[in-house]
């Protein structure tokens, strides 16, 4: 079984064991469409989203993005291209801020006592120490993203 953590530190594991995943791009590459779960994210949006004011020239930028979703998809195997752009698409319940968001969202309809432990579960998928900075950090890639963590 496949799992995608990236509520904390990007990991991908098979089986229980740690996929290695290759160089910060490839890995912001997956993470990027792993926030993105089950929607296509076009290739200049990716461009924008990796690369920022040091994106590749025009015409090389699409050649760059191929090579890096190449790259990614030979280490996770879960890198598929659709126009126009890529996409992950695997079983929700494998992503973890999937089951955050999921386990954010039974808890709002919860009862008190049922809400506290459904918090506490979603809290516990939060890897890794997280310092306010990495936190101011990683809310503005996460709403860059588009991705809403809770609200």
């Amino acid at each position: 079984m496949r799992e995608f953590r990236i509520l904390g530190p990007l990991e991908v594991l098979l089986d229980g064991r740690a996929v290695p995943l290759g160089g910060q791009r490839q890995r912001s590459l997956l993470a990027v469409l792993l926030v993105h779960h089950g929607q296509v994210v076009p290739m200049d949006r990716l461009v924008d989203l990796l690369w920022g004011e040091q994106a590749p020239e025009d015409g090389d930028d699409v050649a760059a993005e191929r090579d890096l979703a190449a790259a990614t998809r030979a280490r996770a195997d879960v890198v598929e291209t659709r126009a126009p752009g890529y996409i992950v698409d695997v079983d929700p319940d494998t992503v973890d801020a999937v089951r955050f968001e999921s386990m954010l969202t039974a808890a709002r309809a919860a009862p008190a006592a049922e809400r506290a432990e459904l918090l506490r579960a979603a809290l516990a998928l939060w890897r890794g120490r997280r310092s306010p900075t990495w936190a101011r950090r990683s809310g503005r890639r996460a709403r860059s993203a588009g991705w809403r963590i809770c609200g």
